[in-house]
């Protein structure tokens, strides 16, 4: 029962990930072009591919959480979410920066040179690598929140984020004319909005174990200082 609890709703987050390209794919079919949506298709692919190439430290981070928190090691805990965080925030940067200045030399993974889809996918990748970071602390956020045993708070993120970007994509595309841009950057600020979240939750999750942690040390506290004061004797405190 304890394992489902945890697994379900993992299972669940897992299966929402390929919806934001599937609703993207959607919205650009429903332009009628074709160049654009094979475009499309091909900036997801090398964006999914230079992404998990890079996402190295969610998979590192979820073991090591799950270790400190298995100790009873709160400030271990904090320390391994803060290092993985500010570690994805540095290669999510120089990821963001690659796909946004170069889209092009990445789309060669997937597109000749002279592919007449090619215009339409470097302009999707370009606007779609502006999410690269904010996906890459996601990522990390849900992998310390699985440390935790916490796969439910992820879920509900994600399913948050995911309705945000069905929203968006027809307002970029088709109500602000930006096309297969529009629904890039409907991707990019569904995935920075769900970083926020993310960086909520596990801020007042840390805040939470401080709290027990204090709670605890005041208790502890209170019992040698209460057992120390009968003669010597180490009596159990009443409270």
């Amino acid at each position: 029962k304890e394992i489902a609890a945890v697994a379900l709703p993992a299972m669940l987050s897992l299966a929402v990930f390929p919806v934001v390209g599937m609703v993207d794919t959607f919205f650009v079919g429903r332009m009628g072009s074709a160049l654009s949506l094979a475009g499309q298709g091909a900036a997801n692919a090398a964006f999914n591919f230079c992404f998990f190439v890079l996402a190295v430290v969610p998979t590192l981070t979820a073991p090591r959480v799950a270790r400190a928190s298995a100790r009873g090691d709160n400030e271990a805990v904090r320390t391994t979410a803060r290092e993985s965080l500010w570690i994805a925030g540095a290669v999510g940067l120089c990821g963001t920066i690659a796909l946004v200045g170069w889209p092009r030399y990445f789309l060669k993974l997937v597109l000749p040179a002279n592919a007449p889809a090619l215009a339409p996918a470097a302009r999707y990748l370009r606007y779609r690598a502006l999410g690269y970071l904010p996906a890459l602390l996601s990522s990390t956020c849900f992998a310390a929140f699985r440390g935790l045993l916490d796969t439910a708070t992820p879920l509900r993120i994600s399913l948050f984020y995911n309705a945000l970007n069905a929203v968006l994509d027809p307002i970029l595309i088709f109500g602000c004319g930006l096309g297969v841009a529009g629904a890039a950057l409907a991707t990019a600020l569904a995935e920075s909005v769900g970083c926020l979240m993310y960086l909520e939750a596990l801020s007042k999750s840390a805040h939470r174990s401080i709290s027990r942690c204090l709670t605890r040390t005041r208790l502890t506290d209170g019992f040698a200082h209460r057992s120390k004061r009968i003669g010597g004797r180490r009596v159990l405190p009443t409270f």
